[in-house]
């Protein structure tokens, strides 16, 4: 029987003490995130690489997490090209996920940054503390 006020299944509901590690939807690098209509994330200046060694004034890395239930965490990691870190966020983003129908999205700000060399980076992302993806970023000197 469908759940009154959310109008989905009772099986899509939180038991108590039940966890499930939600999916990544999306990783996506961009210039700007803005609200769009109906409160919809609006990505502009989404990229793959940088081309240039120089400081980058501002870039964000968004995910969006589904289909998971429980209390979990995520956050990102930059590699450099032999896999050590180069820069962690402060923060981590709490997900409170009742519904496997539920979504959150973390979303980070990266304000004057610098890839010391050219090569290929990697964005980590990072569910509970373990790595859960990795991305390439290439890094070109101009």
């Amino acid at each position: 029987m469908p759940d009154a006020q959310t109008n989905q299944p009772e099986d899509d509901v939180l038991m108590p003490e039940e966890s499930l590690e939600p999916t990544l939807q999306f990783c996506v690098l961009c210039d700007v995130v803005a609200k769009g209509p109906a409160g919809k994330p609006a990505f502009v200046g989404v990229f793959d690489q940088f081309r240039r060694l120089g400081p980058i004034p501002q870039f964000f890395i968004v995910l969006r997490w589904i289909n998971g239930l429980g209390s979990h965490f995520s956050s990102i990691r930059l590699l450099d090209p032999d896999l050590n870190p180069i820069f962690e966020p402060p923060e981590k983003h709490p997900m409170a996920l009742k519904r496997r129908t539920d979504v959150a999205t973390a979303q980070f700000g990266i304000v004057n940054f610098q890839f010391p060399q050219s090569g290929v980076y990697w964005v980590e992302v990072v569910l509970n503390e373990q790595p859960h993806a990795s991305i390439p970023l290439p890094v070109f000197d101009g």
